[in-house]
């Protein structure tokens, strides 16, 4: 409420009932396509779902959808934010619930992911014949913003980081076995993993694919 309140429209109010009815519209709006947002709420016989017209009028919907907003702006250091400010909350929110369910699998894969997204934005990145597809589940999610400044770079290469960040995440590396592809790997990872006891021991190894 607080952005839409900043934005000079002051009597937006958003319970919580009302915001679990507007994300039931998104899970359902995610696998139920239709041509058009919009006619989720037309009452045309080949593409009416009362289910949803029932659930929320189309204009309280789209008046949700307008101010819904992840971050405080008033927090924008020297007007500078970070390039996944508006949504860096959100994604930490995600992360601590995925870690309180705990890493209850042995195998584990790292790798990049695509997220459908037809909007503009600066991060936003174009892979040829790259799949968008999501399986299995997520106990950690990092956004990709780029190239770093130079003044910003490690004495480690940017997959490297990717998976040692990941791997700072298991309360117990040594009981888990990780999968990642020759994007992430190189041999100073693996010396790295391998002071980790992600490598050497019996049960706990590192499987790198060359596919």
């Amino acid at each position: 409420m607080r952005y839409a309140h900043q934005n000079n429209f002051h009597d937006f109010f958003l319970s919580p009932e009302c915001f679990r009815m507007f994300l039931g519209i998104l899970i359902l709006t995610s696998y139920h396509s239709l041509p058009s947002e919009k006619m989720y709420w037309c009452t045309d016989d080949d593409v009416d779902i009362q289910i949803v017209r029932n659930c929320m009028p189309k204009n309280r919907y789209l008046e949700i959808k307008r101010f819904l907003h992840f971050a405080n702006n008033d927090n924008v250091d020297n007007g500078v934010p970070e390039k996944d400010f508006e949504i860096k909350p959100l994604i930490e929110k995600l992360n601590d619930y995925f870690l309180k369910i705990n890493v209850f699998s042995k195998q584990l894969s790292i790798d990049e992911q695509m997220v459908r997204y037809y909007g503009g934005h600066f991060l936003k990145q174009f892979i040829k014949g790259k799949p968008i597809r999501f399986y299995g589940f997520c106990y950690n999610i990092e956004l990709y913003q780029g190239k770093k400044d130079p003044v910003e770079k490690d004495l480690i290469g940017v997959g490297e980081k990717v998976i040692t960040s990941m791997v700072n995440h298991l309360e117990n590396p040594e009981d888990h076995e990780l999968y990642f592809d020759n994007f992430f790997s190189s041999f100073r990872l693996i010396s790295l993993l391998s002071k980790k006891k992600c490598v050497e021991q019996p049960d706990s190894i590192v499987s790198i694919s060359v596919g």
